[in-house]
């Protein structure tokens, strides 16, 4: 009769200390697929939407285009997925206890300045029910967004140019590429996004 008690109060205590476990088990599990980048880019994860310089809280190389990240957190928030030193990101949202796949392809150019940018296209994303309402709330942003993205390509030799004069410092070539009917369309093109951008923010 002892033993069976016995038994019982063990068993009793390992379902407790398993419970326990899963409840202060705050990780979250980012599996990345990317194609378009070198074996060996850094891809990292920081948060997002804090309106504050935040640096990578964590980062790994991408081998054969993937790359696994483990992300500890208490609570749902928004993060982005970006290749390190660079512009662009991939925003998602996810919560302890996740598994999240997000697959990718990116395109990494000259951008404004010395960093480069990284733009991600046929994104997809899943494994997290809190990014699916996120993007059930932001959805008018985000067709906004997508709109913007293919409009600007027809200006994508421009950008590059000026890229290039940021990151030379070259300013009489910047000066001189200003002025051209490319990039005044391109900054009437952004003024407009902007404009349109306000408007929707504040409609929602």
């Amino acid at each position: 009769m002892k033993n069976v008690l016995f038994n019982l109060i063990a068993f009793a205590l390992l379902l407790g200390v398993c419970a326990s476990a899963q409840q202060t088990d705050n990780s979250l599990i980012v599996k990345v697929q990317i194609s378009g980048l070198a074996d060996g880019t850094t891809i990292a994860v920081r948060l997002g939407a804090t309106h504050l310089n935040e640096k990578l809280i964590v980062s790994d190389r991408l081998k054969s285009g993937a790359v696994q990240l483990i992300i500890s957190t208490n609570e749902p928030r928004l993060y982005q997925l970006y290749v390190d030193d660079t512009y662009g990101a991939v925003d998602f949202m996810a919560n302890k206890g996740d598994e999240v796949v997000i697959q990718a392809n990116a395109n990494l150019q000259s951008g404004q300045g010395e960093k480069a940018y990284c733009s991600f296209s046929n994104v997809q994303i899943q494994g997290s029910e809190y990014h699916l309402q996120f993007l059930q709330k932001m959805g008018a942003r985000f067709r906004l967004e997508t709109w913007m993205n293919e409009s600007v390509k027809q200006y994508d030799d421009v950008r590059a140019q000026l890229g290039k004069a940021f990151a030379s410092k070259d300013t009489v070539q910047i000066n001189r590429i200003k002025q051209t009917d490319s990039y005044k369309a391109l900054t009437a093109l952004e003024g407009s996004f902007y404009r349109k951008m306000e408007f929707t923010c504040d409609s929602s």
